[in-house]
């Protein structure tokens, strides 16, 4: 495969997952990871057919084991993102729960 061959094919690629109707399809939006996951597949596949046909195979595996690592961390991150979120989420209703029942008791003290 050309170089040029493997740039339309990556520019094919990328033209079709931007394009295609994931809304419709899953009746909800591509999270994501996924659609990050899918647009570097994009790109990665036909160039990694091109570096395994030029015989580059220590480049490809190096190529892979980045990527792969690379998109570990963002996942990790990810879900550390979350997680703090989920903790903000609790401690803030807990403080709202604290802040409510002490205006109940002040207004009862008020009407007593």
């Amino acid at each position: 495969m050309s170089v040029y061959a493997l740039v339309v094919i990556a520019f094919t690629i990328e033209a079709f997952l931007h394009y295609f109707p994931w809304r419709l399809v899953f009746k909800k939006e591509l999270p994501r990871i996924i659609a990050y996951t899918l647009g570097v597949l994009g790109i990665l596949l036909p160039f990694s057919a091109w570096l395994y046909e030029q015989g580059y195979t220590q480049v490809l595996f190096t190529l892979w084991i980045t990527t792969v690592s690379a998109g570990a961390s963002v996942c990790l991150w990810y879900l550390v993102d979350w997680l703090l979120e989920r903790i903000n989420t609790a401690s803030e209703a807990h403080h709202r729960e604290i802040e409510a029942r002490t205006r109940l008791q002040d207004s009862h003290h008020v009407e007593s």
